[in-house]
């Protein structure tokens, strides 16, 4: 078989809306915790608007619910979108592939990619956006860059990883089957 020939194998769907969510929901409860219940520098609707005001700038505040619901818009997006690009280096390395088969490798993979997400938002999109950045030398930056390797980028991994404790059977991913399970020393 050439390398041209080879299968590259994809993460499956299922496995990918459910990365994207579960960083939504986690990543969208950390920034209410942080924001809102210890710094107590907005509300949840308006911490919403401020990732719409990434778009809509300073009116974004005065839109009311309509949003508040562009703001969680933007924000699964995001979350669906980095999801994406990490299925996407996983698809294409298989180093990457080989890195996360085991579940330390997924950990080390996921946090530097999360590491990678906070410092590109940061300092690439946002400036980009009408938005504005979290200083570099700010308490909150390194925060939020620790919350990013651990509740970002290693979920993000974990999940979208090949299922756990499986033994290729033959060349083709299609082909693994489950590693018996280890009996229970009583």
């Amino acid at each position: 078989m050439t390398e041209t020939n080879k299968v590259v194998p994809r993460p499956p769907i299922s496995r990918l809306l459910a990365a994207g969510a579960a960083v939504a929901v986690l990543d969208g409860a950390f920034a209410v915790a942080i924001y809102v219940h210890v710094l107590h520098a907005c509300s949840t609707a308006q911490l919403m608007q401020s990732i719409a005001s990434a778009v809509l700038g300073r009116a974004a505040f005065r839109g009311g619910g309509a949003t508040v619901a562009l703001g969680l818009a933007l924000h699964c997006a995001v979350a669906y979108g980095w999801t994406l690009v990490y299925a996407a280096l996983w698809a294409a390395s298989g180093r990457l592939r080989e890195l996360t088969a085991t579940t330390r490798g997924a950990l080390a993979a996921g946090a530097v990619f999360g590491v990678f997400i906070w410092l590109a938002m940061d300092l690439l999109v946002v400036p980009l956006t009408r938005a504005s950045m979290t200083p570099i030398g700010s308490p909150l930056f390194a925060v939020m860059l620790i919350w990013h390797a651990t509740g970002v980028g290693i979920p993000i991994a974990l999940i979208v990883r090949s299922p756990a404790r499986c033994v290729q059977a033959g060349s083709s991913p299609s082909r693994w089957r489950r590693a018996p399970r280890a009996s229970p020393i009583h």
